[in-house]
């Protein structure tokens, strides 16, 4: 098994692109930061290998220290929501995220507290520059703090659709 995984870096390094998504498979952590160093590794299979969940942080660290992938918008979206990414790292890419990835992350499960409050405060910051389009599909889909903030800035036919939202506490009605 050992010699299994000291190829499987090896493989990794040289591996043409065809084979990288069956690579990306691997629990090898050296494996999987050796085939970053592939020529052939680009922005797709960055984004297959965000999708795992069990990546571990210094790994994410890895993929956010490369400039050329962090230029990509998608790189940077898979990094701010998944859940073991460093938080400063977490933090600092959702300045650059759209309203509706805002609204996404801080609707994930796995989003840590401080995060989701961040994305939140980011959308509620918004508020006032958004369109009535947008506000009315916020209003529908957005947190229990996002449709409060609708209650109390937006227009009524908002502020209905709002009371109307799932997520939407005693609490945070409450409150505003």
């Amino acid at each position: 098994m050992v010699t299994e995984n000291r190829i499987g870096a090896a493989e990794a390094r040289a591996a043409a692109a065809d084979e990288i998504p069956a690579l990306l498979l691997s629990g090898n952590e050296e494996s999987l930061c050796s085939l970053m160093d592939n020529p052939c590794f680009d922005e797709t299979h960055v984004c297959l290998l965000l999708e795992r969940k069990d990546l571990s942080s210094g790994l994410l660290e890895e993929i956010h220290k490369r400039k050329i992938w962090r230029a990509s918008y998608r790189v940077r979206r898979g990094l701010a929501s998944h859940p073991h990414t460093p938080r400063l790292i977490a933090m600092r890419l959702l300045r650059d995220l759209y309203l509706m990835d805002l609204v996404r992350i801080s609707q994930l499960p796995g989003t840590s507290g401080e995060l989701r409050r961040l994305a939140e405060e980011r959308v509620l910051a918004q508020l006032a520059q958004l369109p009535l389009g947008q506000r009315m599909m916020l209003a529908r889909r957005g947190s229990a703090r996002i449709a409060a903030g609708l209650i109390a800035h937006g227009p009524d036919p908002v502020a209905q659709l709002a009371l109307d939202n799932t997520f939407l506490t005693e609490s945070q009605l409450l409150k505003t």
